[in-house]
C-alpha cells in the first residue's frame, strides 16, 4: 500500500503575494517573475534555468530561492553570461509561500527528485509549474504542468516564453496545476492512513 506524502494546500493557495517592487525596488508590477525553490546542490540543477534565463526578454527576472555549496558557482555563471542584474539569489526564506504567489512561472530543473513536495507547492500556488522530465516529477507534473528534456535550457526558454506570451495557454495551465494539487492535499493523506490502520487492525 503507497500512501503519497501531502502538503498544506491551502498554505500556498491562499498566500498573500508581495508588491513585486517589496522584492526588488528595481521591479514594476509588469516585471516577469521565474521562480526555482531548491537548494544549490548537485541535484536541483539551477544552471540550465540560468542559461535558459539569457534566451528571454530582459524585463524576464529569476528568483532563486535557497542555500547551499554549488551557489556561489551559480552566481558566478550569472555574471559571466551578463545576467547579474537579472538573477536575483534570495538565499533561504521563510516566506516561500508568498515567493511562489508573487512569481509568475515556477520551474524545477532537477538532475532526479524523489516524490518533490517543491513541485506540489509550486502547483498549489496556482501559477504554472515547469520541470525537467525526470523519475520524482514527470509522474506528478506531466498532463498538468509542462516538461523538459532534462539539461534542454532552449527547450525550457521557449516553454517560458509560451506561457509568458500566450495568456490563454498561461490560465490553462495554472488552472491545471491548481487541480492537481489538491489530489496531494495533506488531509488526503492522513485519511488515506487513518483509513489503512483500521484495514489492519481489523
Amino acid at each position: 500500500i503507497v500512501i503519497e506524502n501531502g502538503i498544506n494546500i491551502d498554505k500556498f493557495k491562499n498566500a498573500i503575494p508581495y508588491k513585486k517592487e517589496e522584492l526588488n525596488s528595481n521591479f514594476t508590477e509588469d516585471t516577469k517573475l521565474v521562480c526555482m525553490v531548491g537548494r544549490f546542490s548537485e541535484q536541483k540543477d539551477q544552471v540550465t534555468l540560468i542559461k535558459a534565463m539569457k534566451q528571454l526578454p530582459d524585463d524576464v527576472h529569476l528568483l532563486l530561492v535557497g542555500e547551499g555549496p554549488l551557489r556561489k558557482q551559480n552566481e558566478d555563471l550569472a555574471e559571466n553570461i551578463g545576467l547579474k542584474n537579472r538573477v536575483h539569489f534570495l538565499g533561504f526564506r521563510n516566506d516561500v509561500d508568498r515567493i511562489l504567489k508573487t512569481s509568475d512561472i515556477i520551474v524545477l530543473s532537477s538532475h532526479w527528485e524523489g516524490l518533490s513536495l517543491a513541485s506540489i507547492e509550486g502547483m498549489a500556488s496556482g501559477k504554472p509549474f515547469v520541470a525537467s522530465k525526470v523519475q520524482g516529477l514527470k509522474e506528478v507534473v506531466d498532463g498538468y504542468g509542462v516538461t523538459f528534456k532534462q539539461g534542454d535550457s532552449n527547450e525550457l526558454s521557449k516553454i517560458l516564453l509560451n506561457l509568458i506570451n500566450n495568456n490563454d495557454y498561461y490560465k490553462e495551465i495554472c488552472n491545471k496545476c491548481s487541480e492537481r494539487a489538491k489530489m496531494y492535499d495533506i488531509n488526503n493523506m492522513v485519511n488515506s492512513m487513518i483509513s489503512t490502520y483500521y484495514e489492519l487492525l481489523m
